[in-house]
C-alpha cells in the first residue's frame, strides 16, 4: 500500500562539476561541526531546480558534505553575491 503523504525530493549537483569557479567560503565552525580539518576536504553541493523552461541552481544556500562520514549541513550565504536561481548552463 502506498503512503498518502507527499514525497519530498531534492536534486543535488556537485558544484565543482556543474558550476566551475563556484567556491564559497566555508566558515571554520561549519568545518568543525562536520569534522573536517580544511575546506578542501569538503564536497560542495548545490540544489538543482529543474523546470521545463530552464534549470537553475541555488548558489545562495549550498550543502557542504563530509564525504567520509556523510554528515552535511546547508549554508546560508549573502544572496546579493550568490543568486538563489542561477541558470545552469549546458
Amino acid at each position: 500500500m502506498e503512503s498518502a503523504s507527499p514525497r519530498i525530493r531534492m536534486f543535488l549537483a556537485e558544484a565543482v562539476v556543474y558550476v566551475p569557479g563556484y567556491e564559497p567560503a566555508i566558515p571554520r565552525s561549519t568545518l568543525d561541526d562536520l569534522g573536517l580539518d580544511r575546506a578542501e576536504l569538503a564536497t560542495t553541493l548545490v540544489v538543482v531546480n529543474p523546470s521545463p523552461e530552464k534549470t537553475t541552481v541555488n548558489l545562495a544556500a549550498p550543502i557542504v558534505l563530509n564525504p567520509e562520514t556523510g554528515r552535511c549541513t546547508q549554508l546560508l550565504l549573502d544572496s546579493k553575491e550568490y543568486p538563489l536561481r542561477a541558470e545552469l548552463s549546458a
